[in-house]
């Protein structure tokens, strides 16, 4: 397995997922720790955890909006993808205009955003499964997407975000401010969501949130990116003994980002 250090470049993602797969269904922690350790935490980023995935034939949900300065609240059906219930979301927020210098002349401006809501999992999917336990940690799940809006004519470039499963199950897809109401009310907006969730990403970010002391003290620590960082700290256990814990990780952290 050593030897892979030297080589993981050459792996290819999907060969990385069917060994994953194995460690995870028959519980060999320490063969999944090796392959987590020297292969994959160097790896974690979005053009090499991605690359075997067809990201663009994906189309997961189309949805059309009218007259969207008078939408207060409005959802999609749920639909399932990948084993996981989701809905589109517009709702109508306040904002504070920050582009005002003038703290006095600040005021709150409407802003309608569309978001992807994690609904529920359908009832044969376990991988990822919440756990009512409070002293475990919360379950990540890593997705990414296209957004195509018709009237603009182009796609959002490739994002990753990641849900946690019980406590933020909604991703900001994009936005639209007040200013921008009077040039779309008389027309229609067709959104069309490319998703998918990856599997590898998920589990790595879960196994990792699991036995980060472990890691910690190793230099691949700051080849993490610090959006991975932030998602494994919100989804630590509330209780004072781990919230105590993870702060170590972030110290941690933070002496590579000096």
């Amino acid at each position: 397995m050593k030897i892979w250090e030297d080589k993981n470049e050459q792996i290819p993602d999907n060969t990385l997922q069917k060994l994953l797969w194995i460690g995870d269904y028959f519980q060999v922690d320490k063969f999944q720790a090796t392959i987590i350790q020297e292969v994959l935490i160097p790896r974690i980023r979005i053009e090499n955890c991605l690359q075997f995935l067809n990201e663009a034939n994906h189309p997961s949900i189309s949805w059309k909006l009218a007259n969207i300065s008078s939408i207060v609240n409005k959802e999609t059906n749920p639909f399932k993808f990948n084993d996981y219930q989701w809905k589109l979301a517009a709702k109508m927020e306040e904002a504070i205009n920050n582009d005002q210098k003038d703290e006095i002349q600040q005021k709150k401006q409407k802003t309608l955003r569309i978001y992807l809501k994690l609904e529920k999992q359908s009832k044969d999917s376990k991988q990822l499964l919440p756990d009512e336990n409070s002293d475990e940690p919360s379950k990540i799940i890593a997705i990414y997407f296209l957004l195509k809006i018709n009237d603009h004519n182009s796609k959002s470039t490739l994002q990753v975000k990641h849900i946690i499963v019980d406590r933020s199950p909604q991703i900001l897809m994009c936005q639209f401010h007040e200013k921008e109401f009077g040039y779309y009310e008389n027309k229609k907006l067709e959104f069309t969501v490319f998703l998918n969730t990856d599997y590898i990403y998920s589990l790595l970010l879960n196994y990792f949130q699991r036995n980060w002391l472990q890691y910690y003290h190793s230099a691949k620590l700051g080849q993490m990116n610090l959006d991975d960082l932030e998602v494994i700290i919100k989804a630590t256990p509330q209780n004072e003994k781990a919230q105590s814990e993870v702060i170590k990780l972030a110290l941690e952290y933070r002496k590579y980002l000096a």
